[in-house]
């Protein structure tokens, strides 16, 4: 073995350009009292051990399994669907597509990105590849910090927060084929589509066709449409159709 060239095997190289690459943290810093679907309850923290009394610090966390930045995998939706332990490796690390739909958002909390916004993301930068992780940027996530805004809660408190439409993913599995959903709102379906139990026909569709979603992502203005990878990590108890999530951008140099 050439000591010279440490970097020279197998996928070592694939590593050591990751490494210097620049790396987007997407996920929230999850912790009690922060934003959440309606009706959800809050985190429970509690100190079970610490260094000064027992040599270590060990605390319970007590959350909801679609808690914070989570990864639904279909049997969250669909009865008997697949669960966290059925989600490949392979769609674990993917290229990433960014779809801005935030000025039309800003115009307009209750948007409902649509083909329309693929296609016209498609004319500027190429198909989306097959296999990709795509995430639709709105700039939702700025108002996380108030779960009052983030909820779009008017004074009628009514919920108010964009969403992806059937439509839409029905095309990116079916003429795309993408591996991965991803978006900033508390749900995939728009406020008026979930809050009052209307279907979830997006986040149906998206289980039906296999397809995990990432809800609730951040800092996706710091990605470009087109060229970064995604890399998803996330535990995997038995059963479980979802659990927070650390999704991580790394970003062409």
């Amino acid at each position: 073995m050439d000591s010279s060239t440490p970097f020279s095997h197998g996928l070592w190289p694939v590593a050591r350009m990751l490494g210097a690459c620049r790396w987007v943290e997407l996920p929230h810093v999850f912790r009690p009292g922060q934003s959440r679907y309606p009706g959800d309850p809050d985190q429970v923290t509690e100190t079970y051990a610490t260094v000064d009394s027992d040599g270590f610090h060990i605390d319970r966390f007590s959350f909801i399994s679609q808690w914070s930045t989570h990864i639904d995998a279909p049997g969250h939706r669909i009865s008997g669907g697949t669960t966290l332990a059925d989600i490949a490796p392979e769609k674990l690390f993917l290229p990433l597509t960014v779809i801005d739909v935030s000025p039309k958002v800003a115009d307009n909390p209750d948007y409902l990105a649509d083909t329309a916004d693929i296609t016209a993301h498609e004319a500027l930068h190429g198909p989306i590849p097959e296999g990709s992780f795509v995430a639709v940027a709105s700039n939702w996530s700025a108002r996380w910090e108030d779960p009052r805004a983030y909820l779009g809660t008017d004074t009628q408190g009514v919920h108010h927060f964009p969403g992806i439409s059937a439509r839409a993913v029905e095309y990116l599995a079916n003429k795309r084929r993408i591996a991965v959903l991803g978006h900033e709102s508390p749900a995939t379906d728009p406020a008026y589509l979930s809050c009052d139990r209307a279907g979830y026909p997006a986040h149906t569709r998206a289980a039906e066709a296999g397809i995990p979603l990432v809800e609730m992502m951040t800092n996706l203005d710091q990605v470009p449409a087109t060229g970064a990878v995604a890399s998803i990590g996330f535990p995997v108890p038995a059963g479980a159709t979802g659990f927070p999530v650390r999704v991580l951008a790394a970003l062409p140099g």
